[in-house]
C-alpha cells in the first residue's frame, strides 16, 4: 500500500474484520482457524501499528454504541507494509555487488528455469554501499558507488531476461543510504538510479517480506533480513519463528542451513550470492567467525529447498 493511500476509518476497518472473519453469519470462524484475521493482519497489510488498528477499531464501535459518527480516519505517520507475495519463489540475498559469485548467479537463474519459477525476491543487500559505510576503509581498492550500482542493474538486467517479477527489499547496506542521507533518501531513490524506475522492479523499506504458501497447514513464510546476528546457524531463524510463529528464511547472517524451529516452523539461513574472495574485510583479517557459506532458495508451494556451493548441492545433478 502506497504512502498516498488514504488511512481506512475504524468503521472501515471494523467492517473488513468482520467480513473475513464471517462475524455475523453462521459459521463464524474461530480464533484457532488459520485463516482468521487479527487486528496485526490488518495492520501490516495497511502499513499501520497494532495499536493504531485496535484503537480505530475500538473507536468505531465507542462511536456506534453511542449512536454518533465515526470520526476515527486520524493522521498518522504511516510505515509502508511489507511485500505480501503469492506462487513459487526464488529468494536470493546478500548479493554485494559488484563482490558477486555470477557462477552462482547463473546456477540460480538456470534452476529457475528449469523449475519454471517466474518470481525473484532479493532479500536485502544487493549492493554493499561501502562509501556510506560507518566503518572506515581497509585499503584505497573500495568501489564507488557508480561501480556497485552498474554491477547491480547488469545483474537486474540479466535476471529480467527470465524473471517476470523482482521484489528487492531492505537489508543492513541499503540502509547505509538512508541512515548517510538522515533517511531523506532510501532504497526507492537507490532503484530509481540503478534501473530508471523499471515497473518490472519493486521495492521495500521494510526488511522482510510474507509469501503465502497457500496452504492452511503452513502458512505464511517470513523471509528476512534482520537486525540480529549470531555465529549458531539457525538461532536467528529459531527466535523469529517463535516470535512471528511463522516459517522463517533469514539473511545477513551467511550461513547456509535448514531445520526446524522450537515450534515446528522451517526455518533456513539462506547463505547469499557474495564471493568471500572479493571482500577485503574477509581476506586481510584473521578471525574467529565461522565460514561464510553461499546459498540461495526455492520456494515452490510449501517445499522450501535451500541450496550451496558442491558438495551441500551436486550442480550437475541438480540442472541436468
Amino acid at each position: 500500500m502506497s504512502d498516498e493511500t488514504p488511512i481506512p476509518t475504524g468503521a472501515q476497518l471494523l467492517a473488513e474484520y468482520k467480513r473475513r472473519n464471517r462475524i455475523g453469519k453462521r459459521n463464524p470462524r474461530k480464533r484457532n482457524d488459520p485463516k482468521y484475521c487479527r487486528e496485526k493482519d490488518l495492520a501490516e497489510e495497511y502499513g499501520l501499528t497494532f495499536n493504531q488498528v485496535h484503537g480505530l477499531i475500538w473507536r468505531a464501535k465507542q462511536a456506534k454504541k453511542l449512536g454518533k459518527p465515526d470520526n476515527t480516519g486520524l493522521f498518522f505517520k504511516r510505515i509502508p507494509a511489507a511485500p505480501y507475495l503469492t506462487g513459487d519463489w526464488m529468494i536470493c540475498g546478500d548479493v554485494h555487488a559488484p563482490t558477486t559469485d555470477y557462477a552462482l548467479c547463473q546456477n540460480m537463474s538456470q534452476l529457475a528455469r528449469k523449475l519454471g519459477i517466474k518470481n525473484l525476491l532479493i532479500a536485502g543487500d544487493l549492493l554493499n554501499l561501502d562509501a556510506f559505510s560507518k566503518h572506515p576503509p581497509v585499503s584505497d581498492r573500495a568501489y564507488t558507488v557508480k561501480r556497485e550500482e552498474h554491477a547491480a542493474a547488469i545483474l537486474l538486467m540479466e535476471w529480467f531476461e527470465h524473471f517476470d517479477r523482482i521484489v528487492w527489499t531492505s537489508g543492513n547496506h541499503e540502509r547505509r543510504l538512508s541512515t548517510k542521507a538522515n533517511g531523506f533518501m532510501n532504497i526507492h531513490e537507490l532503484a530509481a538510479v540503478i534501473l530508471q524506475n523499471d515497473p518490472r522492479l519493486e521495492v521495500s523499506e521494510r526488511t522482510f517480506s510474507l509469501i503465502d504458501t497457500g496452504d492452511p497447514n503452513v502458512g505464511l513464510y517470513r523471509v528476512t533480513h534482520p537486525k540480529n546476528y549470531s555465529r549458531l546457524r539457525l538461532s536467528v531463524a529459531n527466535r523469529l519463528a517463535l516470535k512471528f510463529n511463522q516459517n522463517i528464511v533469514v539473511f545477513h547472517g551467511h550461513h547456509l542451513s535448514k531445520g526446524y524451529s522450537d515450534n515446528g516452523k522451517v526455518i533456513a539461513d539462506g547463505g547469499g550470492l557474495f564471493d568471500p574472495e572479493q571482500l577485503e574485510y574477509v581476506q586481510l583479517n584473521d578471525t574467529t567467525a565461522p565460514l561464510m557459506r553461499k546459498g540461495f532458495c526455492a520456494l515452490r508451494g510449501s517445499e522450501l529447498t535451500v541450496y550451496g556451493e558442491y558438495p551441500f548441492t551436486d550442480w550437475e545433478r541438480v540442472l541436468r
